[in-house]
């Protein structure tokens, strides 16, 4: 089901909120760290299209005939079952040697991983916000608690 067709059933149930989750991935290539809130985004791929798309359009919606929106912009989201994913590469790599584990890069990036019974947590907080159109930058929070040494 896309996007439109789930817009044209919301208006046909009445539906007035829309709550929608993303990854908190970047959409091309800046100089500088890029800031989704400022910066003009020029994807390089279809996927961070589609993932500016998505939300233009739900913008456009909250103006035309939607009361609420929240979007939300995870982490990188671990637990079980866990189906795919960098970690449980990770682990089957390890089981099969344990003393050599392949890294892609140069072995200094970093990146946060959320739990999903906390990602639930945060994200029930997070709809209780009473502001009619708002982002949550769920990725931007957990990231300052891991270099703060707070986790959340």
């Amino acid at each position: 089901m896309s996007i439109v067709s789930t817009f044209k059933i919301m208006r046909g149930v009445v539906c007035k909120m829309l709550y929608f989750s993303l990854g908190s991935t970047v959409y091309g290539f800046n100089k500088n760290r890029p800031h989704e809130d400022i910066e003009l985004l020029m994807p390089i791929s279809n996927y961070g299209a589609m993932k500016l798309l998505f939300e233009a359009l739900i913008g456009a919606s909250l103006k035309s005939f939607l009361d609420k929106v929240c979007i939300y912009r995870f982490p990188n989201v671990v637990g079980v079952p866990a189906a795919h994913g960098v970690i449980l590469v990770s682990l089957k790599n390890l089981k099969k040697d344990m003393f050599a584990l392949g890294v892609l890069g140069n072995g200094a990036q970093q990146k946060v991983y959320l739990h999903v019974s906390k990602l639930v947590r945060v994200t029930l907080l997070l709809s209780k916000n009473k502001d009619k159109g708002v982002v949550h930058q769920v990725f931007k929070a957990c990231w300052a608690a891991f270099h703060s040494k707070v986790f959340i």
